[in-house]
Parts: C-alpha cells; sequence; structure tokens
C-alpha cells in the first residue's frame, strides 16, 4: 500500500511539472514577434485616444470662450444700461429737490428767519449732492 502511495504521488509531481513546461513553452515569445505587434497595438490605441482627447479638449475651450465672451457681453450691457439709468434718476432727483427746494421757500409766508432757515437747509442739501461723484465707470470684460 506504501508503495502505491508513493507511486501515486511521483506520478502527480510529474503531471504538474509537464504542465508547467508545457506552459512555459506556450506563454514564451517566439522571435520577440508577439512582443512587438502588442506595442504596435497599443500605441496605436494610445495614439487615437490622445487625438481624441485633443479634439474634445478644443471642442471644450471653444465653448467655454463663447460662454465667458456672451456673459462678458452681457454684463457690459448691463452695467451700461445701469450707469444710464442712474445718471437719469440721479438728475430727475436733484431737479425735483431743487424745485422742491424753491416752492419751500416761496409757497408759505412765514417769518424771515424760518423762511431763511429753510432756505438755508435746502441749498445746504443740494450743495452736499452736488459734490458727490456723479459720474459712473463702465468695465469692460474682454476674455484674451
Amino acid at each position: 500500500m506504501e508503495f502505491l502511495a508513493g507511486l501515486y504521488t511521483l506520478l502527480l509531481v510529474t503531471i504538474c511539472l509537464l504542465l508547467a513546461v508545457v506552459l512555459w513553452k506556450l506563454n514564451k515569445p517566439r522571435n520577440g514577434g508577439d512582443y512587438e505587434e502588442l506595442k504596435r497595438w497599443m500605441q496605436q490605441q494610445l495614439d487615437a485616444q490622445a487625438k481624441d482627447f485633443a479634439a474634445r479638449q478644443a471642442a471644450m475651450a471653444e465653448q467655454n470662450y463663447t460662454a465667458i465672451r456672451s456673459v462678458s457681453e452681457t454684463l457690459q450691457t448691463s452695467v451700461q444700461s445701469m450707469s444710464t439709468t442712474l445718471a437719469q434718476g440721479h438728475g430727475n432727483w436733484r431737479r425735483s429737490t431743487a424745485s422742491a427746494g424753491s416752492a419751500c421757500t416761496t409757497s408759505t409766508p412765514r417769518s424771515s428767519t424760518t423762511s431763511s432757515s429753510t432756505s438755508l437747509q435746502m441749498k445746504t442739501r443740494s450743495s452736499s449732492i452736488s459734490t458727490s461723484p456723479s459720474s459712473t465707470s463702465t468695465t469692460t470684460f474682454s476674455a484674451a
């Protein structure tokens, strides 16, 4: 019985060694051709991926440029519109304040001290407003 167990073990070891030799021979490159062909194929795949990536990146850059330019133009138009509206509103406010000031001084016949006091207050307010900067600046954004 021990003899059969030893023989069986020897047979299994031999079979394993033969399988290892067969697998090693099958996996061994023949004249280096397999690796060169694999390298060429991998290089073609990498070149195709790089070309596709560059095209996508260029398309995204163009879209980003267009979007930034559109936002810049919208902001510029908005700022110009707001500055025009602000200038018109400021002019209207100054005219209404000036006309209200003259109406206050001439409409009510009060004592001269009250009338001159009111007139002085209106002139002071008007002068403090006129000394504030009323010019607006327009900021232009450009995408280079």
